[in-house]
């Protein structure tokens, strides 16, 4: 397969940058293992059901949260790469800035496949499941390895993983968190978003005990045909489409999986550690339901913050998704994920779908 050819030297090369960072890490910047990791907050749920914007939106309160940038996924999960990166941004500033704006732009071009379904921005809050890929741990890289059991199972990640594996990934995220914190977050919370973190959250509340959830869900019969829709590129670039009935298949589980997790640990973890977001409560209420997050979280929510909320709230209603699919073309019904998902239907109380999947769905 001939993008393989160029997607693994580029894979490898990357993460050997990586490695090379973490061991200088280890030798001239080992303060960052002293970081405190404290009351970590995790955007996490169902993929596809806003998980992205409510990161975004919640980002924005820079007072309060520190999270990860697309850029510093990419080129600096290491502190020694944060430095090296900072040296050469400062030279760059002082001679025009010509180097950023080239990076801008190939950040924009690699990411435009994806417009309609997730924005791409160097310096945008991104989800930190690119953090996992030194380890091989990043859901994603099923696209390219789709008969990986191990990556398969990372999507049962509290009910299937090897306890010791599980641990060895769990112990590599908590360092890139520190390093995170120590080369910038300046002492604030820290912000993830990962839509692959709901098989995890089990493990997420044992790793960090002081941590909040924020799980998000949406209907069945909209996140389904979503997910296979936003995957269809991945899906076509690394040739999975003599794959695709195996693969779409596996996926729905996956997505079954999720909802039944999720329910599991929205009834088990005390009331104000986490919270349960149905889209629609986004869409409809931005404001009322950022609100609601900081008042069962114990968190003010500033004046400054809120400027921008309500700025967020109104960019909202005027924005029109470009992301268009269905059910039919899939060849999924609404009876059949009605009945495949009914344990989430009657849980998040979910009204059941009023077509049998040809209407056009969007985002």
């Amino acid at each position: 397969m001939a993008v393989m050819v160029v997607f693994l030297p580029v894979l490898a090369g990357s993460q050997l940058v990586h490695w090379l960072g973490f061991l200088l890490d280890e030798i001239f910047f080992r303060g960052y293992r002293q970081v405190a990791v404290r009351e970590p907050v995790f955007v996490t749920g169902v993929p596809r059901s806003g998980t992205t914007f409510l990161h975004r939106v919640l980002a924005r309160d820079e007072e309060r949260f520190s999270t990860f940038s697309t850029g510093e996924l990419l080129f600096g999960l290491s502190v020694t790469e944060r430095k090296f990166w900072g040296l050469l941004g400062a030279i760059d500033r002082h001679t025009g800035g010509f180097g950023r704006r080239a990076v801008a732009w190939m950040t924009r071009k690699a990411g435009s496949g994806l417009e309609g379904v997730h924005q791409v921005g160097l310096d945008a809050p991104e989800e930190d499941y690119l953090a996992l890929v030194p380890v091989m741990s990043c859901f994603i890289l099923v696209l390219a390895f789709p008969f990986s059991e191990r990556l398969w199972r990372l999507a049962f990640f509290d009910e299937r993983m090897d306890a010791a594996d599980r641990r060895w990934v769990l112990r590599f995220y908590r360092r890139c968190l520190q390093k995170h914190i120590h080369a910038g977050g300046g002492g604030r919370q820290l912000l993830s978003k990962n839509a692959a973190f709901g098989s995890w959250a089990s493990s997420l509340r044992d790793e960090f005990p002081d941590c909040r959830l924020v799980l998000c869900v949406r209907d069945p019969a909209e996140a389904v045909p979503s997910q296979l829709s936003s995957l269809e590129g991945g899906m076509a670039l690394f040739d999975v489409d003599r794959e695709r009935r195996f693969f779409r298949e596996r996926m729905v589980e996956v997505l079954e999986h999720s909802y039944a997790h999720l329910a599991e640990v929205a009834d088990e973890a005390p009331a104000d550690e986490v919270v349960v977001v149905r889209m629609e409560e986004m869409q409809d209420g931005l404001v009322e339901c950022v609100e609601g997050i900081y008042e069962r979280f114990g968190f003010r929510l500033g004046a400054d913050f809120r400027r921008r909320l309500e700025e967020e709230a109104a960019t909202a209603r005027r924005y029109r998704s470009r992301h268009d699919y269905s059910l039919e073309q899939f060849g999924l019904s609404g009876k059949a994920i009605r009945a495949r998902f009914s344990q989430a239907y009657l849980r998040f109380a979910f009204s059941a779908p009023a077509n049998d999947g040809a209407a056009t769905l969007t985002t």
